[in-house]
């Protein structure tokens, strides 16, 4: 940044974005206070800030920026959420159960509540955030989860038709944060309910490869490079299945081969946030030592 003025806005200052976007660019930082309403229901009311982006040219180069510095922001361990073009909602973030990104248009409005609504943010804003939270037990429920260069990302699954299909909002958080966070991020994704008129399956898709940093070049690309474990829970017994990679050409993100020989089982009783997350982490390790990509 070359520098910042005040103004009755909050700070305002160039940035040279070319080290993010790989590419000559300046953008426009705005840093205030949050103009949402704290007293209505929305998505954005329980934050006390704003930093906003602004530069020229085509949204999707400002959109893919927004995603950077979003990605960046995460490591401060705030609570976070992404505004994008005509208000949507386009990913939150809260301490000790990672990153959901929701599909385009999604409302932030409280019509839409069933949608982005998280008690410990949305409830009660002011507590503090220093407690550590726990899984108080692992919920039925099923979700797969990709790894991607380091990065898992969570789809839950939701019974339709006599059949599973995918929900949003999708989850993400890297490995590196450690069991106990992927563990809780785990459990709160396997309690994902979803409007069973909708059908995100699409939407999720673009979003699993879509991944600013990572360069991927489309979904052959993300099923090559990408293992996978769908996660079954009754509330009794938590199966995973591991997958490697895929090796074809499909039209969907795919989950690749069932590795049979690391399918592990394992009861909920005493199971908790660190050992749902380390058994996870591990059979991760295990098929990427199984089937290197």
């Amino acid at each position: 940044m070359t520098g910042y003025f005040q103004s009755d806005l909050g700070f305002m200052g160039s940035l040279d974005a070319s080290p993010w976007l790989g590419e000559q660019a300046w953008t426009h930082v705005y840093i205030g206070a949050n103009e949402w309403d704290p007293h209505e229901v929305t998505a954005f009311s329980p934050y006390e800030y704003a930093v906003s982006l602004d530069m020229r040219g085509p949204y999707e180069r400002v959109e893919r920026l927004g995603w950077l510095v979003f990605d960046r922001l995460v490591q401060l361990g705030l609570p976070l959420a992404y505004e994008g073009r005509d208000a949507d909602l386009m990913a939150d973030f809260l301490p000790g159960r990672g990153v959901r990104r929701f599909p385009t248009g999604t409302d932030p409005e409280e019509s839409n509540r069933v949608a982005w609504h998280e008690p410990r943010l949305h409830d009660d804003p002011a507590a503090p955030w220093g407690a550590e939270p726990e899984l108080a037990v692992v919920p039925p429920g099923r979700v797969v989860v990709f790894e991607t260069a380091g990065l898992l990302q969570v789809v839950p699954m939701a019974r339709a038709d006599g059949g599973w299909r995918w929900v949003a909002p999708a989850a993400s958080i890297r490995a590196s944060r450690g069991a106990h966070e992927v563990g809780l991020l785990l459990g709160s994704t396997l309690d994902t309910t979803s409007a069973p008129d909708r059908d995100d399956r699409a939407e999720i898709e673009r979003l699993l490869y879509d991944l600013p940093g990572v360069g991927l070049t489309g979904v052959e690309d993300f099923g090559r490079r990408s293992v996978s474990v769908e996660v079954r829970s009754d509330g009794a017994v938590v199966t995973a299945v591991p997958h490697g990679p895929y090796r074809g050409a499909p039209d969907e993100p795919p989950s690749g081969p069932v590795v049979e020989s690391l399918i592990q089982r394992q009861d909920t009783a005493g199971l908790d946030a660190a050992g749902l997350g380390r058994m996870m982490i591990d059979l991760i390790s295990a098929v990427r030592e199984h089937a290197p990509v």
